[in-house]
């Protein structure tokens, strides 16, 4: 059987007022993306529950892989005031929405029945490559299969 595994990447941020989701519906439905920073970024995967974000040299490794599971979107990135107080001089980081499409369990990159991200061994080996010093990692145990 293949492994898998939850991972729980850092959250440096909210949803911006440019968002067009219905994060009620199951599954959620999200249309257009805006990510407001309230913190710098140190991770190459992030998350803006229920969406995953990936910065730009992680996207450009994707889009080189076989992996499964996923689209890469554009998406709009903002600092909050705090933020662009914290960094008056700074570019705000270029950031890409990984969209999660992909059966748990079964595709490379799925989500599981409460939205956490759920990849494969050949993800993962993928995304070690990139920093993930704030993103927890537990063994996935199959539940009813995530929205494939």
């Amino acid at each position: 059987m293949a492994s898998f595994w939850i991972l729980e990447p850092e959250a440096p941020g909210g949803w911006g007022e440019r968002t067009d989701a219905d994060l009620a519906a199951r599954p959620p439905s999200i249309v257009r993306v805006h990510l407001e920073l309230e913190r710098s970024v140190t991770d190459d995967l992030l998350q803006l529950f229920p969406c995953f974000v990936v910065s730009r040299r992680l996207a450009d490794e994707l889009g080189r892989s076989q992996l499964s599971g996923y689209q890469l979107d554009a998406l709009e990135v903002s600092g909050a005031p705090r933020y662009l107080a914290a960094h008056p001089d700074a570019p705000l980081p270029e950031l890409v929405w990984l969209k999660v499409f992909g059966r748990a369990g079964h595709a490379d990159f799925g989500l599981s029945s409460d939205d956490r991200l759920v990849v494969s061994k050949a993800a993962l080996t993928v995304l070690k490559k990139f920093s993930l010093v704030r993103a927890g990692k537990t063994k996935y145990e199959p539940d009813l299969g995530g929205w494939g």
